[in-house]
């Protein structure tokens, strides 16, 4: 009698947190396309506007750690829809509209309320799927980031030659209470728990963990703080800093430098924009694959993550070094778009890299990273302003190479100890 094909519970858990991703993103990233609207309306200042695209990521850094010690203590069942409820009702705040001080304090809050979905996502990862196929989730993971972020750009940017940006805010907080309500009831904490999870898909997870590391809960032996007196993570955040600090001035401030350093209109602004998200999503997805098909040849861990990490980063620094030194639009954008696929694909072996050195502290490990990179994304929107202001937009490009190229020498000063292996949880 034939054996019983293996359920596919352990994708629809990604598909879940791609999708509350992509929306999370969505609430985040889609007041960059009206900003110039905004300063006009609330007669605020550039340098105010900056600080209202950049008090996110105060909050976001603000809660990481908090919030990771959360998940793990929790579950992701409990947190997650509370987050997802949470941060729907202050972006739906944002349609009042009554001043820098509110949008401030709303923005703020939504940034602590996004804070603990990532380290939910990666916990349930590291669950849910076997140690060689664990960049493949945070791949896709790191995709639907910039999905969202695409499809705030591309909607946004068309919805607004009908609707109010206040409008356009209110709008996209409603699908977040559905999902709150619809991932409690469906999801668990663990495959085991799932009711639709057979033996067979219940065996391909648990592929690797064979002998004395059978049991999740018994796999990690070391000492709670251990991940956190590792070099190791001191370097992974420093890249994070800087890798999330240049992500972050594709969805603040690029359409604006589309539209005055290259003179286009704000919808088609708002529709190129998306360029270099999308080589984000597709750099993600691909480097998911490579991280894993890398690990599955060679079993190291340095080749999957560091390896594809530093290569990918050093591409994404030479060409947005060739886009600062283009003035065509064309070439601008083809150069930045090819840039931030790359930083994609090195974005896939930092998260994963987590769940190697954090073992059953993984949420709070991966929040100690998400925490400096959001620092970094929080400092960026600000910066940019007098460095736009002196030298022209051109030069904030020369900025980002630069971080990118420090992002890269992290990863060359990572060393991971010979003969660690993947831990399971």
């Amino acid at each position: 009698m034939p054996s019983e094909p293996p359920t596919s519970v352990r994708y629809q858990v990604m598909i879940w947190f791609c999708g509350l991703a992509a929306l999370a993103y969505v609430h985040r990233l889609a007041i960059a396309v009206p900003a110039k609207e905004i300063e006009e309306q609330l007669d605020i200042s550039r340098e105010d506007m900056g600080f209202i695209l950049g008090i996110f990521f105060w909050g976001y850094a603000t809660m990481q750690i908090p919030s990771g010690w959360i998940a793990g203590r929790f579950g992701s069942r409990l947190v997650v829809p509370i987050l997802v409820l949470l941060w729907s009702v202050a972006n739906g705040l944002m349609a009042l509209g009554v001043g820098f001080a509110f949008l401030l304090s709303v923005r703020f809050f939504m940034g602590m309320a996004q804070a603990g979905l990532f380290p939910c996502a990666v916990q349930s990862f590291a669950r849910w799927f076997p140690p060689s196929r664990r960049a493949l989730p945070n791949g896709y993971l790191t995709a639907f980031m910039s999905v969202g972020g695409v499809a705030a750009g591309v909607m946004t940017g068309f919805l607004l030659g009908f609707l109010d940006w206040q409008t356009l805010m209110f709008i996209y907080s409603v699908p977040g209470v559905g999902c709150a309500i619809r991932f409690y009831l469906w999801y668990r904490e663990r495959p085991e728990e799932h009711p639709s999870v057979n033996a067979a898909e219940l065996a391909i997870i648990r592929e690797e963990r064979n002998g004395p590391s059978a049991h999740a809960d018994d796999t990690d032996i070391r000492a709670w703080w251990t991940p956190f007196l590792s070099f190791a993570l001191v370097l992974v955040c420093l890249q994070q800093f800087c890798r999330a600090a240049a992500y972050i001035f594709y969805a603040t401030w690029w359409p604006t430098f589309l539209r005055e350093a290259r003179g286009l209109d704000v919808e088609t602004a708002g529709y190129l924009s998306t360029l270099p998200l999308v080589g984000v999503a597709v750099g993600g997805i691909l480097g998911g694959e490579l991280a894993d098909e890398v690990y599955r040849r060679t079993g190291s861990l340095n080749w999957s993550r560091r390896g594809v990490a530093f290569i990918s980063l050093l591409a994404a620094g030479l060409l947005m070094l060739l886009g600062y030194l283009t003035g065509d639009i064309v070439f601008t954008i083809f150069f930045l778009t090819l840039s931030s696929f790359f930083a994609g694909v090195c974005g896939t072996a930092s998260y994963t890299f987590t769940i190697d050195l954090g073992g059953k502290q993984v949420a709070t490990v991966f929040s100690v990273m998400n925490m400096a990179g959001n620092i970094g994304a929080a400092i960026l929107p600000s910066v940019v302003v007098p460095i736009q202001e002196e030298y022209g937009w051109d030069s904030v490009l020369l900025l980002i190479a630069g971080l990118y190229a420090a992002a890269a020498l992290c990863w060359i000063l990572v060393r991971i100890p010979r003969g660690q292996t993947t831990t399971t949880f």
